[in-house]
């Protein structure tokens, strides 16, 4: 037999209740109690008479049947059913912290990682309250993000967060932050001369640094260089390298901008201004200092005798160069090939004799190939001894083949012409571009002038060089081809082709000339740029590597094997210094 104290029960979600129960059998037979329910967890306690309910979560107020059935070892057995009603009961949500309180820096940010759970699982919502103080809270990262303002003291912020369940239950918590003064940190250089730097050298400038909150290795230091006059390009050859431990800012000097001459011929000195910005993460000081670059009368040139070669697989062929302008001789960076599918093939051996200035190829036996490329640019790197700054590069080709034509050859000095006259023809350029900038700079021509004529100085460069380049670099594939040129048709168009472009080159260069150039220096009251006139200017066919070095109207090399110009030509030295990079550059 089984007696319940009470049939019918109510328990209030999430809790656990114990009903007591009696079990008895008349013949003294062993009795076993099992208990069946559904949705809610109930179990029979012999030790203490009772049965014990788990109530789950509900939604709403919802009634459970437990059933208790008694057997005995006869198999006889009896059943009761109890009736419990669970009640919903709103938990409400809780708010964990992974610190109630913190220091920060002002003018800084930082999070605090917080859990916010619900026992009953109902959707959360979070407000914070806060006086004078950024704070947001942050579901996705579970943290709440605190920016600090700026104090004239340190002061202490009170945060309470609230989280507020759909039932209307609610949690609170205080998060306490502290926000220290945080003082920006200080720097100057320890000498404020202006300093006037010789060209591809170096110096080196002391400074001091200190922050009174944050260690000098941790500051972010950082050094940036801008000139002091009007140009379109970033310093070329400039380096900054900042040594906080001995607290030395070191400049390597490149080349600097030609910015025109003063009313008394004098060169105007290119003028950078350097500075160092040192920040704590949140404050930034800096300090300057102006310096100017001078140039020099360096010039350092390599021709070759021939920029594209043939040569008949299993032999050797030696090319001559004529290096000039090396104040203290010069060294050889790199030689190596262009282009990475050569580097694979490795069809040539190639070396340099800087004593007698020959450059040696041999193309390996069995390098030609009769279905693939047979045309392979080498590329020779070099630089002045003891000289920082840029290096130089000059690129040829060397044709492999079985045997060589006439044809060939003829077509391969036609383009070592043209590539001649085409790369020459950027002194046109550059004569121009001076010219424009000395009568801005001077007050001669407005900024309105200035940049047309600067629009159309580029624009006819462009021409020119798309023509002549683009010509080049397709004969030079024809070239590749070992049978292209066999054919007297197609030797006679890329030959004439070659011809026609040299003849349109010269007519586009004595345009500029005359239309813009001649146009610019007719401005000039001082009449300083005579020269660029003369007939000599526009000799295409000179053997000088430039119109000016190496021809004696304009100057002669001395002892030591460095162009000067003569007294009345020395106007020419900057545009020539700043032709340099690209005389070289292929």
């Amino acid at each position: 037999m089984i007696s319940l104290q009470q049939s019918a029960f109510t328990l209030p979600e999430n809790t656990v209740g114990t009903f007591g129960i009696q079990i008895s059998d008349a013949d003294g037979d062993t009795v076993t109690v099992t208990v069946n329910a559904i949705d809610i967890v109930a179990n029979y306690s012999e030790s203490e008479s009772a049965i014990i309910v788990e109530a789950p979560n509900v939604a709403a107020e919802q009634i459970f049947a437990v059933n208790v059935t008694a057997t005995d070892d006869k198999g006889a057995s009896t059943s009761q059913q109890i009736n419990v009603t669970v009640q919903n009961v709103n938990i409400k949500p809780e708010i964990l912290l992974d610190s109630t309180s913190l220091s920060i820096a002002e003018k800084t940010s930082r999070s605090v990682g917080i859990q916010i759970s619900d026992a009953d699982g109902d959707e959360v919502s979070v407000t914070i309250d806060a006086s004078d103080i950024t704070v947001n809270y942050s579901e996705t990262n579970s943290a709440i993000i605190i920016e600090a303002p700026e104090v004239t003291e340190e002061q202490v912020f009170s945060i309470i967060i609230i989280a507020t369940d759909v039932n209307g239950g609610t949690d609170e918590a205080e998060l306490l932050v502290t926000v220290t003064k945080n003082d920006p940190p200080s720097v100057r250089f320890t000498d404020t001369a202006e300093y006037q730097i010789v060209e591809r050298t170096f110096f080196t400038m002391p400074f001091e640094v200190s922050d009174p909150d944050t260690s000098i290795t941790d500051l972010i230091l950082d050094a940036v260089l801008e000139p002091n006059f009007m140009t379109n390009q970033e310093p070329v050859g400039f380096e900054t390298t900042i040594d906080v431990e001995n607290k030395i800012l070191r400049i390597d000097v490149g080349r600097p901008e030609i910015i025109g001459v003063d009313d008394n011929n004098n060169y105007i000195p290119a003028d950078y201004t350097l500075t160092l910005n040192v920040s704590d993460g949140v404050n930034l000081t800096s300090a300057s200092f102006v310096f100017d670059v001078i140039g020099t009368n360096e010039l350092l040139l390599l021709e070759l005798e021939s920029p594209s070669v043939f040569i008949v697989q299993g032999n050797q062929k030696n090319v001559s160069y004529n290096m000039t302008g090396a104040l203290d001789g010069y060294r050889v960076l790199d030689f190596y090939y262009l282009n990475e599918p050569d580097l694979e093939d490795n069809r040539l051996d190639f070396s340099i004799d800087i004593e007698t200035q020959t450059i040696t190829v041999i193309a390996k036996p069995g390098s030609f190939r009769s279905d693939g490329n047979n045309s392979i640019a080498l590329r020779l790197e070099y630089a002045e001894n003891d000289v920082l700054g840029k290096s130089y590069t000059k690129t040829f080709t060397v044709n492999i083949r079985e045997a060589i034509s006439q044809n060939e050859i003829n077509i391969e000095d036609k383009i070592n012409t043209l590539y001649k006259i085409t790369s020459l023809g950027s002194e046109y350029e550059e004569v121009a571009y001076f010219v424009n900038s000395y009568l801005y700079l001077s007050n001669r021509i407005d900024n309105n002038e200035y940049e047309i004529n600067k629009e159309n100085i580029f624009l006819k460069r462009e021409i020119w060089y798309a023509g002549g380049f683009g010509l080049v670099e397709l004969l030079r594939e024809k070239l590749a081809l070992s049978d292209e040129l066999s054919v007297d048709a197609e030797y006679q168009k890329a030959f004439n082709s070659i011809e026609r472009e040299i003849a349109r080159i010269d007519q586009l260069q004595l345009f500029l000339i005359v239309e813009v150039l001649n146009n610019l220096i007719s401005q000039d009251p001082n009449n300083l740029f005579p020269i660029f006139l003369e007939e000599d200017f526009f000799d295409l066919n000179a053997e000088y590597p430039s119109r000016f070095v190496g021809n004696s109207k304009y100057g002669s090399y001395n002892t030591e094997g460095i162009w000067n110009f003569n007294e009345e030509y020395q106007i020419i030295e900057p545009v020539i210094r700043k032709l340099q990079g690209r005389i070289n550059r292929n």
